[in-house]
């Protein structure tokens, strides 16, 4: 046995090896391909220390570099020495580069972002906006406090989807499977939410008329052959799974798309990629996000799954009218309050020039929030 882990231990760190020779290798790219800004460009210099998290480093930086910025890196090779998976996207965002000074040379101003960087002084004496990061994303605040939206998945980004307008859909969806339950207490415990198994499970033994796919093909025969109305379609991602390549346009198939919580946190990619292509998300959480949605509006809720059985007939009998309203305060909602040209914009326009953040990076943010939930049900000491 002991064999065994010093084996695993060793093939894991030859893995990060050799990830950070293949980071080496991109990071010297880029700091030879780094070009320098131009008068009309909007600059973020990016401090990013101590960070290792998934997909979450290049969601952060990504967000800024669609909303326009140029994206210089500064005191981040650690971060970009330790990039891995979907995080090294960031090696290929268009027009990223490494500070260097001299190619800095007559730009009197730049914005700065921060993450783990509290110390740490923008190289360029002129500020714009300096954004701090904070990953404590799930803790009681101000309602109005700043946060980064959660955003569709890194992989999305590769494969962007634009409905035709007019084209046909079906009225709803479910994607997912009954086995997945993996941070149930925080889930039902705390945010007060139906696991997204617990949901998949309920449906599957619903007397709906679902159409179940058996696998891609059969579901793209579905979405390509005409029907006389539109019907109801449940998925199993143990038998038909969804490539990346064609999910946003699977669900700009559909009105209607029951958007579920992740496996330990309210905010999902799923839901986010629906709104992003005018897909209503039918939801339990709508209230976890920032701002909230609003019920007829811009979603469709609900509280339990008695009542989750009686909104999916009232769905199926929609006018298409009522739909089409709905869909405009989803595309209102996401353009507003999602969409990072606008939510950047917005930024940018205050007269704040140090703005805090919040980010949710999910393990790092939901640690921050089991540590203060633990803080909590300690008894207190007697003095």
């Amino acid at each position: 046995m002991n064999i065994r882990k010093l084996l695993t231990a060793m093939h894991t760190r030859w893995i990060l090896f050799r990830e950070s020779l293949r980071n080496m290798r991109d990071i010297a790219r880029m700091y030879i391909a780094t070009q320098a800004p131009q008068p009309s460009d909007r600059n973020l210099v990016v401090c990013i220390r101590d960070f290792r998290h998934g997909r979450y480093g290049y969601l952060l930086v990504s967000y800024f570099a669609q909303a326009g910025y140029r994206i210089y890196f500064y005191r981040s090779l650690q971060f970009l020495l330790g990039l891995y998976g979907y995080d090294r996207a960031v090696f290929s965002m268009p027009g990223a580069g490494i500070f260097r000074r001299k190619v800095f040379r007559g730009i009197n101003a730049v914005d700065f972002l921060g993450l783990n960087a509290e110390h740490i002084l923008s190289p360029v004496k002129g500020i714009g906006k300096r954004y701090t990061i904070d990953l404590d994303y799930f803790r009681s605040g101000p309602a109005n406090a700043l946060r980064i939206p959660y955003h569709i998945h890194p992989l999305m980004l590769r494969h962007p989807h634009r409905p035709e307008p007019g084209n046909f859909r079906h009225r709803i969806l479910m994607y997912g499977q009954p086995d997945l339950d993996w941070s149930p207490e925080l889930i039902r415990d705390h945010f007060g939410l139906i696991p997204r198994s617990e949901v998949f499970s309920h449906l599957d033994s619903a007397p709906i008329e679902w159409f179940r796919p058996s696998d891609h093909a059969a579901l793209e025969r579905f979405l390509s052959t005409p029907a006389d109305r539109p019907l109801a379609c449940l998925i199993d991602s143990r038998r038909c799974w969804i490539p990346a390549s064609a999910w946003l346009r699977v669900l700009s198939g559909f009105d209607f798309f029951v958007a579920t919580p992740g496996v330990s946190m309210p905010q999902s990619h799923n839901m986010i990629e629906a709104m992003s292509v005018g897909t209503i998300p039918l939801t339990q959480y709508g209230r976890h996000m920032h701002p909230p949605l609003t019920h007829g509006r811009d979603s469709i809720s609900y509280t339990d799954l008695e009542d989750l059985d009686r909104i999916l007939n009232e769905l199926m009998a929609m006018d298409a009218e009522a739909i089409l309203r709905l869909r405009s305060g989803v595309a209102a909602y996401f353009s507003e309050h999602i969409e990072p040209t606008h939510v950047v914009e917005t930024w940018r326009a205050m007269e704040a020039t140090e703005i805090q953040l919040l980010f949710n990076a999910e393990e790092p943010s939901l640690e921050l929030l089991r540590s203060r939930l633990g803080e909590r049900s300690q008894p207190e000491k007697k003095t």
